[in-house]
């Protein structure tokens, strides 16, 4: 069984909505797990993973539409003992997908996954995460790595991204506010600050 983790927040009811029936229309033997209204986007994945059941763990979002395919494509790539790295598009699936600049095509190892999916024992090795608003994905990357796990662009890992406004972090200097306390954490598994 694969537990989809998907923090929510209020006032985006009609989206959390629709991205929970993509995700039991498109994705067999599935859990829905979701938590509302906590403090961040990882405060809210930590809650929620203490009741996930699956062998494997999906950490979503509320306005990310999961494609089809994209279930048997996380786990052929965690069979291999990889982390799988999303394709994303903004909106519809058209075109090359928005991370392509920086993560690579498909096939490319690369530095984190934006929607991090994790076997049981993967999710259990890297730990809770740190709960700031920006950067635990890169800090679950940074963890995963420290730990001998490669993280791939996986053809057909792949969402369409939907960028609901009601929450949204995309203004303010957000990077430079959580980037001292991302640097801390790297710190503390023996990486450099970035």
């Amino acid at each position: 069984m694969i537990s989809v983790i998907i923090p929510t927040i209020t006032g985006r009811e009609d989206s959390f909505a629709a991205v929970c029936a993509a995700y039991l229309e498109r994705t067999p033997d599935v859990q829905i797990v979701s938590v509302k209204d906590y403090p961040s986007w990882p405060a809210g994945c930590n809650a929620a993973r203490r009741d996930a059941k699956g062998d494997v763990l999906h950490f979503g979002a509320d306005d990310l539409e999961p494609v089809t395919g994209w279930a048997e494509a996380a786990l052929g790539c965690l069979e291999r003992g990889e982390i799988p790295a999303a394709q994303v598009w903004d909106y519809l699936q058209s075109g090359p997908c928005a991370n392509e600049a920086q993560d690579g095509p498909a096939g490319s190892i690369t530095e984190f996954s934006r929607v991090p999916t994790l076997t049981r024992e993967m999710a259990e090795r890297i730990g809770t995460w740190p709960e700031f608003h920006y950067f635990s994905d890169n800090w679950i990357a940074d963890k995963a790595r420290s730990l001998g796990y490669v993280i791939r662009v996986t053809a057909g890992y792949s969402f369409i991204h939907h960028w609901h406004q009601v929450g949204r972090l995309d203004t303010g200097d957000w990077v430079g506010q959580y980037k001292p306390l991302y640097n801390l954490e790297r710190e503390k598994l023996g990486l450099a600050p970035v």
